[in-house]
């Protein structure tokens, strides 16, 4: 049974639920990161040894292990625990109720890299029966290639596991998931289907999220900045703070996403997708960013940077905390637009107008353009090319950011036809 979850899933840890269960995985803490860095998932995979240990018993049992030679603690029902007393040696105690047996099995491959456990109720590691089985996996202090874990009901909580690729399959069921402190990880995959999953102190290079109709909660360690996030809303609700990526796309089929960048930092790119739904941005520091929405309502605050805002219609606000003098173009379909300027920042609005309007209340000045008209307020600045087929555009002042010095001069309208 090991020997075949390990041939399907190379490389990886693996925990796969079933059923009405809690478990709960546990890393330690001290050996140095990197270790298996450059192994390749899914290729030359040691077949693990056969269970070399089990014991079914009534009342208290205490055991102890080597640390070095186990890959895996697993123990059935309430009053468990497993701690590691020093560096050689790992000590599990179960205390049962003394109405049903409790099971501990331990595992290790060839070479002690890859660990491959199985939890169900039908399944895997099936001498545990019931609908309420509590399990507790203790992992020694490894850094592992890959980590899988795949819950599919039932509750999940995992902490302080070290593996350069983690892959996360989440059902119906419930998952904590907390990222080793003192490692960081190549990349991070989360498939949630409908249930719940939240994650805190996330330290992985690229990180791929998709979220069905769950709910996830996604935490990034402040002190750590990743290369790119991905998040892919279908109809669920996605809620992400902390979040210091390079590179951020977020794509929004419906249902609701709320998205915090860290604060003092700069990405270099940023994407947003909305089919429909409802989005909130705060934060959005960067040098690049693109912004297409098809209906739905957008709001998205502290943006920079040169790029483009696209709206076939829904409801989107843009608040700049800067301006970039590179500038940006704007196309609305229909629907409605606001852009806040940072109070007393200069700008140049060039308007294309089919039917709907163009107009400006911010810097001192307010108006509306016509068809082939621009405007230039204040010192001029960055410039927005506007094309609008129908619907509103409004450019205000901000409410919360102010451009340093600030400038407020002539307001200038050019008839361009």
């Amino acid at each position: 049974m090991i020997r075949g979850i390990i041939a399907s899933l190379i490389a990886s840890i693996v925990f796969f639920v079933l059923g009405e269960l809690s478990v709960e995985v546990l890393g330690t803490r001290s050996l140095g990161e990197g270790e298996f860095e450059d192994m390749k998932l899914f290729e030359d995979a040691p077949e693990m040894s056969e269970l070399v240990a089990e014991y079914k018993f009534v009342g208290e049992r205490t055991w102890e292990f080597d640390a070095a030679e186990t890959l895996g603690i697993i123990s059935r029902k309430a009053n468990t625990k497993v701690k590691k007393i020093d560096g050689d040696k790992i000590t599990l105690t179960v205390k049962t109720d003394g109405a049903k047996n409790a099971a501990v099995a331990v595992s290790a491959s060839e070479n002690g890299e890859f660990l491959g456990i199985s939890v169900s109720e039908n399944g895997g590691l099936a001498f545990w029966n019931g609908a309420s089985t509590k399990v507790e996996i203790g992992l020694p202090d490894k850094v592992l290639a890959g980590l899988e874990i795949q819950l599919g009901s039932g509750e999940l909580k995992a902490a302080d596991i070290k593996a350069a690729a983690q892959f996360i399959d989440v059902g119906s069921g419930k998952m904590e998931y907390t990222h080793a402190a003192d490692y960081e990880a190549r990349e991070l995959t989360v498939d949630l289907h409908s249930g719940i999953f939240s994650a805190s102190g996330i330290k992985a290079e690229k990180a791929e999220l998709d979220i069905g109709s769950g709910v996830m909660n996604y935490e990034q360690a402040a002190d750590f900045e990743a290369a790119a996030i991905t998040v892919d809303l279908s109809s669920g609700k996605f809620s992400g703070s902390e979040i210091k990526a390079a590179n951020t796309v977020l794509e929004i089929g419906s249902g609701v996403l709320e998205f915090a960048q860290g604060k003092d930092f700069k990405g270099e790119t940023l994407s947003v997708d909305i089919g429909s739904g409802s989005v909130t941005v705060t934060n959005a520091d960067t040098s690049a960013y693109e912004i297409s929405m098809g209906s739905g309502s957008l709001n998205i605050s502290g943006l920079t940077g040169t790029g483009e805002i696209n709206v076939g219609s829904g409801s989107c606000s843009a608040d700049f905390a800067a301006t970039d003098p590179r500038g940006s173009s704007i196309d609305l379909s229909s629907g409605s637009l606001k852009v806040y300027l940072p109070k007393g920042a200069g700008a140049q609005i060039e308007a294309d107008v089919s039917s709907g309007s163009v107009s400006y209340d911010c810097c001192g000045a307010s108006g509306k353009l016509k068809d082939g008209q621009s405007v230039t307020l204040g010192n001029g600045g960055a410039k927005f090319t506007v094309d609008v087929s129908s619907g509103k555009v409004s450019f205000l002042d901000s409410k919360k950011y102010t451009a340093e010095p600030v400038r407020i001069d002539q307001v200038t309208i050019t008839d361009n036809q």
